[in-house]
């Protein structure tokens, strides 16, 4: 009898053929269960418990094959005599070509083998196909809702599971392109552990996402995250990760080596000179609002009897006190030294003056932030333009919940260099004087959120119990510059409710001021692109109302629509005043495919112009001169614009694929704003549409927004977020939506849980609606 070969003994090892069997019928097993839990909403825990079960059966299996096994051997190893265990007959033993076969291993195990894999593959085939459909039918349309819903975590996910099935599919790429960032983390000293969270979701689980330097990670575009930085040895830092921006990067310090309580913040933004300084200018910030406890130390250790500490001459409504004069009025509810407002330890100290805020900063051997320097720590030149969307997630989970203030720390609005509570709680006196006091920065608990981005001002002895404060260190104090200790003179907030428009004589002659002769057009169609699947793009030049200047005008036609179009001109925000051309820049993407592509989508037609200023046609104007201010300058540039548009309707009446009776205005941010004036001097347009506007700044007269509101006769919708710091409910879309003159059926605010964005599914759903009832559904 011929001895096995080793492959032999191998393949008939009856523990070897139990593991191929049993590894190959789980292996079916799971690819089972994901295709139930694909297709049939299975419980994902299925797949876990599957698992458990299969590795804590495998063991027991071969433990049982092993046994089985070995007394079989031990049981054919004996004679017949000792044993008296009978062999079957010879004509008992099944006969038959498949039980032969059975009975060879070295047959028997590859045929199942083969029968397996015959299965597994048909398995896969079927559920690889039913994915394919599903990325297709159901993942791309709920791709596109959860970006027009501004969600773009959702949308990532999703992404992140269709690539492997349709990462080659253009629509697919395109959509990628909109929800996907890539972000760099890096930090000095190299090898920290990096954990993040979605900024609002504070109920949320950190995530790990490995060692610095991390390079290029996908995460959600236009997102936030908060960002733990640890190790081992050096103090931890929180972080917030904006994923418009490729790269985030800290200094970490070691233990001990920096005062206990205060976070670096690596640069200081001169609002003067309009730059970013960070070589040598970072400075040290309260991580917390200074708290009753640590105040409670400077009262207990003389405090407000050690003059030291009080460097500044009190001067109280133009008179000046001595020292005893000033310390008699800061007393408590016992008339005692010590601030108007006690609370519990751990709250912040309130009800305090700024000459009292100033002692204890010299007490810790600290100082107050200048202006500037707060505004660094809260890092608003770091999200600027992008900071509003920022801003109201910070606002939405600070404390503005008017009932009072709350132990610091409590609310988890954290600025993008991890200190708490800059935004509500208390107000935080700054260092810089004004005409009629001392800067104070943050809002408090029952101010309005707005405050949270700009400068207020009270008079130093002001104890109100909304007034507390935080300190900072400075590296080297000696290369601030000068301009951060500035006097600030800040602008009065306009109450419009108590303004009047100028009389009708005199708005005519701010009307004709925006008046120009009739003149050729000498229009030119330059390019015309048809790749996009929706639309067709035309570029076109033509003269403008002024000089010898050619506009710029992108003409989106829909291929779906029947002419001729009912047609949007659109204004943009004011990152067009820092776009280099229309054409190229990423903003007139976004803005084509989160602003107006559903309206071209449906069918109608959206014009863009180059107005001047902007884009390619940029020759001097900069973001300070295109907002509302008291310049001559600044009403010129409003004439160009307003006669742009002018200009850009004179092109389309030359038109026969566009409707001129159907024509309206459409704008965004600074454009929404635009839309407060253009619409009251051009008398071609049916509709007006605002998207995030409102007023802003102030300008002459003749310039103003609030003397042409109320000329704006025809149907008006607004659509605005409920937390825009730039634009409160009470005091700016009220008064503005008030002061329109259309009448009150015929215009419309829309107010979203949103901050200086609207979800685009609303957008898409009012606006469609709007133009429909106003201009008519299309063909």
């Amino acid at each position: 009898m011929k001895s096995k070969t080793l492959i032999q003994k191998i393949i008939s090892n009856p523990v070897i053929q139990t593991i191929v069997i049993y590894v190959s019928g789980a292996w079916v097993m799971i690819e089972l269960v994901e295709y139930f839990i694909e297709h049939f909403s299975l419980n994902e825990r299925v797949r876990i418990i599957i698992l458990i079960i299969l590795l804590c059966g495998l063991p027991i299996v071969l433990f049982l094959a092993w046994y089985i096994s070995r007394d079989k051997e031990t049981a054919s190893a004996l004679p017949d005599s000792k044993t008296g265990i009978s062999k079957i007959p010879e004509d008992k033993i099944p006969s038959g070509k498949f039980t032969r076969l059975l009975k060879k291993p070295r047959y028997a195990i590859p045929g199942i083998l083969v029968i397996l894999l015959l299965i597994v593959i048909g398995i896969r085939y079927i559920n690889h196909n039913a994915k394919i459909r599903w990325a297709k039918e159901q993942a791309l349309p709920e791709i596109e809702q959860r970006i027009n819903e501004m969600n773009y975590a959702a949308a990532f996910n999703l992404v992140q599971k269709t690539e492997k099935y349709i990462s080659k599919e253009p629509k697919f790429k395109e959509l990628a392109s909109l929800v996907t960032s890539r972000l760099t983390i890096l930090t000095d000293p190299p090898g920290a552990d990096i954990y993040i969270r979605e900024y609002s979701d504070i109920e949320g689980e950190w995530e790990k996402l490995g060692k610095t330097p991390i390079d290029s990670i996908k995460l959600p575009n236009h997102s936030f995250y908060l960002t733990k930085i640890e190790k081992t040895g050096y103090e931890d830092v929180l972080a917030v990760a904006n994923t418009r921006f490729d790269t985030l990067s800290r200094k970490l310090f070691p233990e001990g080596t920096i005062s206990p309580g205060m976070v670096y913040v690596d640069g200081y933004w001169d609002e003067v000179a309009d730059v970013f300084l960070k070589e040598n200018n970072g400075f040290f910030m309260d991580r917390y609002e200074v708290t009753n406890k640590q105040f409670k130390d400077f009262i207990d250790n003389g405090g407000y009897r050690n003059q030291e500490y009080w460097k500044h001459e009190f001067i109280k409504e133009g008179k000046p006190l001595t020292f005893e004069e000033a310390i008699s009025e800061f007393t408590d509810k016992t008339d005692r030294p010590g601030p108007d407002i006690w609370e519990a330890s751990d709250y912040p100290v309130s009800g305090v003056s700024w000459y009292e805020a100033a002692a204890y900063a010299e007490y810790a051997g600290k100082s107050l932030p200048t202006g500037d320097h707060w505004d660094s720590g809260a890092g608003f030149y770091m999200y600027n333009p992008p900071f509003y969307m920022f801003g109201s997630k910070t606002i939405s989970i600070s404390n503005f919940n008017g009932k009072g203030p709350e132990p610091v720390g409590t609310f988890q609005g954290i600025s993008c260099f991890g200190i708490y509570d800059m935004a509500g709680n208390v107000r935080e006196w700054c260092w810089n004087k004004t005409d009629d006091g001392r800067i104070i920065s943050g809002g408090a608990w029952d101010d309005a959120n707005y405050l949270y981005l700009q400068w207020s001002q009270l008079p130093p002895f002001d104890r109100s119990p909304e007034n507390g404060f935080r300190c900072v260190q400075y590296v080297d104090k000696e290369i601030v510059p000068e301009s951060a200790f500035r006097l600030i003179k800040l602008r009065s907030r306009r109450d419009y409710s108590k303004e009047e428009p100028v009389p009708e004589n005199i708005f005519e002659i701010y009307r004709n001021q925006f008046l120009y002769d009739s003149s050729d057009l000498d229009a030119i169609i330059e390019e015309r692109d048809d790749s996009p699947d929706d639309w067709i793009v035309e570029k076109i030049t033509f003269n403008a109302a002024y000089g010898n200047e050619r506009i710029i005008a992108f003409l989106y036609l829909p291929k779906n629509g029947v002419p001729p179009f009912q047609t949007l001109i659109y204004f943009p925000g004011i990152h067009a005043v820092n776009g280099e051309d229309l054409e190229n820049s990423s903003g007139p993407k976004w803005e084509t495919n989160n602003l107006f592509d559903y309206i071209l989508k449906n069918g109608r037609a959206v014009m863009y112009p180059v107005y001047k200023g902007t884009f390619e046609r940029n020759d001097g104007l900069t973001w300070a001169m295109s907002n509302a201010n008291f310049s001559h300058q600044y009403t010129e540039w409003l004439i160009a614009w307003t006669k742009d548009f002018s200009r850009s309707i004179d092109y389309l009446e030359t038109r026969i694929d566009i409707d001129t009776t159907k024509l309206g205005f459409i704008g965004w941010s600074w454009g929404g704003e635009t839309g407060g004036i253009i619409p009251a001097v051009e008398e071609r347009l049916k509709v007006n549409i605002l998207i995030v506007g409102g007023f802003s700044g102030r300008a002459y007269p003749e310039a103003d927004i609030i003397n042409y509101l109320p000329r704006i006769k025809i149907p008006v919708l607004m659509l605005n977020g409920k937390y825009d710091p730039g634009r409160p409910f009470e005091t700016n879309l009220k008064p503005f939506f008030d002061l329109l003159g259309t009448p009150e059926k015929d215009k419309r605010l829309c107010l979203y849980e949103t901050g200086h964005f609207v979800p685009k599914s609303e957008m898409i759903k009012e606006v469609l609606d709007w133009l429909d009832k106003y201009m008519g559904p299309v063909k």
